[in-house]
Protein backbone atom coordinates (compact mmCIF):
# COMPACT_ATOMS: atom_id res chain seq x y z
CA UNK A 1 0.00 0.00 0.00
CA UNK A 2 1.52 3.30 -0.78
CA UNK A 3 1.81 5.98 1.72
CA UNK A 4 -0.89 8.29 -0.13
CA UNK A 5 -3.57 5.48 -0.25
CA UNK A 6 -3.28 4.72 3.37
CA UNK A 7 -3.33 8.58 4.09
CA UNK A 8 -6.38 8.65 2.19
CA UNK A 9 -7.81 5.52 4.46
CA UNK A 10 -6.87 7.25 7.80
CA UNK A 11 -8.95 10.65 6.70
CA UNK A 12 -11.90 8.31 5.10
CA UNK A 13 -12.07 6.90 8.91
CA UNK A 14 -11.89 9.94 10.36
CA UNK A 15 -14.67 11.27 8.39
CA UNK A 16 -16.61 8.46 8.14
CA UNK A 17 -16.87 8.31 12.95
CA UNK A 18 -20.06 10.22 13.11
CA UNK A 19 -21.68 7.74 10.15
CA UNK A 20 -20.41 4.92 12.06
CA UNK A 21 -21.83 6.04 15.61
CA UNK A 22 -24.89 6.23 13.99
CA UNK A 23 -25.54 3.11 12.85
CA UNK A 24 -25.04 1.35 16.44
CA UNK A 25 -27.95 -0.01 17.87
CA UNK A 26 -29.19 2.72 20.98
CA UNK A 27 -29.46 0.77 24.82
CA UNK A 28 -29.92 2.42 27.89
CA UNK A 29 -27.68 0.79 29.68
CA UNK A 30 -24.56 1.01 27.73
CA UNK A 31 -22.21 3.97 26.70
CA UNK A 32 -20.14 3.79 24.01
CA UNK A 33 -17.73 6.44 21.80
CA UNK A 34 -15.75 6.11 18.90
CA UNK A 35 -12.92 8.88 18.83
CA UNK A 36 -10.31 9.13 15.50
CA UNK A 37 -6.91 10.50 16.33
CA UNK A 38 -3.59 12.05 15.20
CA UNK A 39 -1.23 10.16 16.62
CA UNK A 40 3.09 11.27 17.01
CA UNK A 41 5.59 8.86 17.35
CA UNK A 42 8.58 8.85 19.30
CA UNK A 43 10.81 5.54 19.23
CA UNK A 44 12.41 5.10 22.68
CA UNK A 45 15.71 2.79 23.79
CA UNK A 46 17.07 0.26 20.78
CA UNK A 47 14.18 1.57 18.58
CA UNK A 48 15.24 5.24 18.85
CA UNK A 49 19.18 4.04 17.93
CA UNK A 50 17.84 2.20 15.14
CA UNK A 51 15.20 4.49 14.29
CA UNK A 52 16.52 8.63 15.17
CA UNK A 53 12.80 9.99 14.07
CA UNK A 54 9.46 10.66 14.69
CA UNK A 55 7.10 8.72 12.61
CA UNK A 56 3.05 10.14 12.78
CA UNK A 57 -0.40 8.92 11.42
CA UNK A 58 -4.04 8.06 12.67
CA UNK A 59 -5.84 6.04 14.47
CA UNK A 60 -9.17 5.27 16.05
CA UNK A 61 -10.70 3.51 19.61
CA UNK A 62 -13.48 2.25 20.58
CA UNK A 63 -14.91 2.06 23.87
CA UNK A 64 -18.15 0.29 25.74
CA UNK A 65 -19.16 0.99 29.02
CA UNK A 66 -22.17 0.24 31.18
CA UNK A 67 -23.41 4.13 32.21
CA UNK A 68 -22.13 5.64 35.34
CA UNK A 69 -19.54 3.45 35.85
CA UNK A 70 -15.44 4.22 35.75
CA UNK A 71 -14.09 0.99 33.27
CA UNK A 72 -14.86 0.60 29.83
CA UNK A 73 -13.47 -1.91 27.68
CA UNK A 74 -12.45 -1.27 23.99
CA UNK A 75 -10.20 -1.29 20.76
CA UNK A 76 -7.65 0.81 19.36
CA UNK A 77 -5.93 0.91 15.71
CA UNK A 78 -3.49 2.52 14.43
CA UNK A 79 -1.47 3.41 11.33
CA UNK A 80 2.24 5.32 11.71
CA UNK A 81 4.52 6.50 9.38
CA UNK A 82 8.13 6.20 9.40
CA UNK A 83 11.19 6.96 7.39
CA UNK A 84 14.23 4.57 7.96
CA UNK A 85 17.26 5.84 7.78
CA UNK A 86 18.49 5.99 3.81
CA UNK A 87 15.40 4.14 3.02
CA UNK A 88 11.47 4.57 1.64
CA UNK A 89 8.76 5.49 3.99
CA UNK A 90 7.46 2.56 5.68
CA UNK A 91 4.42 1.66 8.17
CA UNK A 92 3.62 0.15 11.30
CA UNK A 93 0.24 -1.19 12.03
CA UNK A 94 -1.23 -1.11 15.36
CA UNK A 95 -3.86 -3.20 16.83
CA UNK A 96 -5.22 -3.54 20.60
CA UNK A 97 -7.28 -4.15 23.30
CA UNK A 98 -8.09 -1.53 25.73
CA UNK A 99 -9.15 -1.59 29.71
CA UNK A 100 -9.60 2.27 30.57
CA UNK A 101 -10.53 3.79 33.81
CA UNK A 102 -12.10 7.16 33.70
CA UNK A 103 -14.85 9.61 35.47
CA UNK A 104 -17.63 9.05 33.36
CA UNK A 105 -20.11 11.99 33.83
CA UNK A 106 -17.49 14.69 34.69
CA UNK A 107 -16.95 17.62 31.82
CA UNK A 108 -13.67 17.07 32.64
CA UNK A 109 -12.35 13.05 32.35
CA UNK A 110 -9.15 12.17 33.37
CA UNK A 111 -8.54 8.52 32.56
CA UNK A 112 -5.62 5.90 32.64
CA UNK A 113 -5.46 2.89 30.39
CA UNK A 114 -3.91 -0.26 30.00
CA UNK A 115 -2.57 -1.58 26.53
CA UNK A 116 -1.99 -4.52 24.80
CA UNK A 117 -2.00 -6.28 21.40
CA UNK A 118 0.16 -6.52 18.32
CA UNK A 119 2.70 -4.22 16.45
CA UNK A 120 2.99 -5.02 12.07
CA UNK A 121 5.90 -3.75 9.92
CA UNK A 122 5.89 -3.14 6.67
CA UNK A 123 9.15 -4.15 5.72
CA UNK A 124 9.28 -5.94 2.96
CA UNK A 125 11.55 -9.49 2.16
CA UNK A 126 11.64 -9.68 5.57
CA UNK A 127 10.89 -13.28 8.12
CA UNK A 128 9.94 -11.51 11.29
CA UNK A 129 7.14 -7.79 10.32
CA UNK A 130 5.31 -8.24 13.72
CA UNK A 131 5.77 -8.18 17.45
CA UNK A 132 3.86 -7.96 20.86
CA UNK A 133 3.15 -4.73 22.22
CA UNK A 134 1.86 -3.42 25.28
CA UNK A 135 1.88 -0.40 27.88
CA UNK A 136 0.11 2.25 29.95
CA UNK A 137 -1.19 5.63 29.21
CA UNK A 138 -3.28 8.36 30.10
CA UNK A 139 -5.11 11.67 29.01
CA UNK A 140 -7.65 13.82 29.59
CA UNK A 141 -11.15 13.90 27.94
CA UNK A 142 -13.35 17.13 27.16
CA UNK A 143 -17.18 15.89 26.53
CA UNK A 144 -19.02 18.80 24.70
CA UNK A 145 -22.65 20.01 23.99
CA UNK A 146 -24.67 18.81 20.98
CA UNK A 147 -23.56 20.20 17.83
CA UNK A 148 -24.87 19.89 14.20
CA UNK A 149 -22.89 16.84 13.28
CA UNK A 150 -24.01 14.81 16.84
CA UNK A 151 -28.07 13.55 16.88
CA UNK A 152 -30.08 12.28 19.66
CA UNK A 153 -28.74 11.43 22.38
CA UNK A 154 -25.08 12.17 21.35
CA UNK A 155 -21.79 14.20 22.36
CA UNK A 156 -19.00 15.58 21.19
CA UNK A 157 -15.56 14.32 22.55
CA UNK A 158 -12.41 15.85 21.97
CA UNK A 159 -9.38 13.42 23.62
CA UNK A 160 -5.27 14.71 24.41
CA UNK A 161 -3.55 11.15 25.29
CA UNK A 162 0.11 10.12 25.73
CA UNK A 163 0.78 6.03 25.89
CA UNK A 164 4.23 4.68 26.83
CA UNK A 165 3.93 0.84 24.82
CA UNK A 166 6.49 -1.78 24.78
CA UNK A 167 7.51 -3.95 22.11
CA UNK A 168 9.41 -6.95 20.98
CA UNK A 169 12.41 -7.27 18.29
CA UNK A 170 11.01 -6.68 14.98
CA UNK A 171 12.60 -5.83 11.14
CA UNK A 172 11.64 -1.98 10.04
CA UNK A 173 12.70 -2.72 6.65
CA UNK A 174 15.18 -5.13 4.61
CA UNK A 175 18.16 -3.78 6.05
CA UNK A 176 17.15 -1.94 9.53
CA UNK A 177 16.52 -4.59 12.49
CA UNK A 178 15.33 -3.02 16.34
CA UNK A 179 15.99 -5.43 19.40
CA UNK A 180 12.71 -3.40 20.83
CA UNK A 181 10.23 -1.51 19.68
CA UNK A 182 9.33 0.42 22.53
CA UNK A 183 7.77 3.83 21.74
CA UNK A 184 6.05 6.91 23.08
CA UNK A 185 2.96 8.23 21.62
CA UNK A 186 0.33 11.44 21.72
CA UNK A 187 -2.87 11.59 20.19
CA UNK A 188 -5.09 14.10 20.04
CA UNK A 189 -8.53 13.15 18.17
CA UNK A 190 -12.26 13.80 18.39
CA UNK A 191 -15.28 11.85 18.27
CA UNK A 192 -19.06 10.84 19.85
CA UNK A 193 -19.91 9.67 22.47
CA UNK A 194 -23.61 7.92 22.52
Amino acid sequence: MTRCGAVFLVMAGLFATPDVARCQPASGSMRKEVIASGVLMAPVGAFHRALPTIGGGGGFHALFARRARPVAFGVDGQLLFYSPPDHQDEMILTAHGVVRVRRPLDRRRPFVEAIGGIKGFSAEGSSRVGTYSYGAGAGIQFPVGRSKIAGPGEREVYEIGVRYLRGGGAHLDAQHIASSTHTITVHVGWGLEF
